[in-house]
């Protein structure tokens, strides 16, 4: 089974929206911008984004010793897990740069600028920057001003059309950056092999969905055994990029609280933290275990005393074990789950999990602040 849940220590409470299945009806009122459509497509959308990646025409450096990808937010995550990906198969390192700043780079490394609106600031930022830099460029995006910067400045660009939310495109964020790095040789696979990793994912994600009975449906159910309390994801090392991504869609669908950290780093620090509550508390947490099964069986045992030691405490948590043909099945099962899991957080408390208010009104503020202020 490519989905389990090893222990759950409480029972699914009742909500006062719990209900056996979602209808239609129900959904167009919690969910008006139908999410969860965009969710289920995600195997599809993958599939669309390797074809037009790996296909892309445009023009390509001769020799590529390192990929330096900056992006931000949902435009970041993908190639958080295409480095992941490519490492077992390629010495070519691939380093993710959230921020404005460039880091070091030669003349043979790769610059690829990923945002989805075109329009993110930390982005065009570095990109501005790199342009003082002789190296080869590559633009991801549907658009905005960093596609129209780069077409000015002769720098290739890969556009993309997707009607949805950055998080959503996650299949585009992952499998166009893929499909480049396999034209340019640097990550090897069949096209077998991606069609038998997307169907894995679909399969997995199928009794996730809103028509499903809470009887089948695992993530819902660990929503709702997670009512109230801070999500606290915990991963095999393999798994660091699913686990950013359900803390991630958990603060920006689950609208809450949500820390990640990776196995064995975390039995280093974060497992000090570990105490027995005061008799009749429960610590406000819920610690979820990702687990890759294709990994040796030391990274299996020290989930094992892990999960253990939470079993000692009053401390509640979940163990996902997940299994598939290759490092890209596997990833994308753990952060597909994950994305059902933050979607039901919302639904449960009847929350919308599209709108990102809190976000587009820091974003407001930042670029306020920057606004030089008139002399009186």
């Amino acid at each position: 089974m490519m989905l389990g849940v090893a222990q759950a220590t409480t029972p699914v409470p009742g909500t006062a929206h719990e209900r056996a299945v979602f209808d239609e009806v129900t959904l167009a009122t919690l969910d008006p911008s139908g999410l969860w459509r965009r969710i289920a497509d995600l195997p599809r959308q993958a599939a669309e984004a390797w074809a037009l990646g790996s296909s892309w025409s445009g023009p390509t450096p001769a020799r590529v010793s390192r990929v330096v990808v900056m992006g931000m937010g949902g435009s970041a995550i993908g190639a958080q897990l295409a480095a992941r990906i490519v490492q077992e198969r390629s010495t070519c390192p691939i380093e993710v740069v959230r921020d404005s700043d460039l880091p070091a780079m030669d003349a043979d490394t790769l610059q690829v600028f990923c945002s989805f609106s075109g329009e993110t600031d930390e982005v065009l930022t570095a990109f501005q920057a790199s342009l003082k830099l002789r190296t080869p460029k590559l633009v991801i995006t549907r658009g905005g001003e960093l596609g129209r910067r780069a077409e000015a400045e002769g720098i290739p660009v890969l556009r993309y059309d997707y009607d949805g939310e950055p998080r959503s495109a996650l299949g585009y964020g992952l499998m166009l950056l893929l499909g480049v790095l396999h034209r340019l040789g640097i990550y090897r696979v069949t096209e077998d092999e991606v069609t038998r990793a997307l169907h894995e994912v679909d399969a997995c994600s199928r009794p996730q969905h809103p028509d499903r009975p809470l009887a089948e449906n695992s993530a819902r159910a660990l929503a709702l055994q997670m009512s109230g309390a801070t999500p606290v994801i915990l991963a095999d090392a393999s798994l660091g990029g699913a686990a950013v991504r359900w803390q991630n869609q958990c603060n920006e669908n689950g609208k809450r609280w949500a820390f990640a950290g990776v196995v064995p780093e975390a039995l280093h620090n974060i497992v000090e933290g570990i105490r027995l509550a005061p008799a009749g508390d429960t610590p406000p947490f819920h610690v979820v275990l990702l687990e890759d099964l294709s990994r040796p069986r030391a990274s299996r045992a020290r989930l094992d005393v892990l999960q253990d030691l939470l079993s000692e405490t009053s401390v509640r948590w979940t163990r996902l074990p997940f299994a598939g043909d290759s490092a890209l099945s596997i990833l994308l099962q753990a952060c597909i789950v994950g994305d059902w899991v933050s979607y039901y957080l919302a639904i449960e408390h009847g929350v919308n999990p599209s709108p990102v208010p809190t976000i587009t009104m820091l974003k407001n503020r930042i670029a306020d602040s920057l606004v030089p202020t008139a002399k009186p």
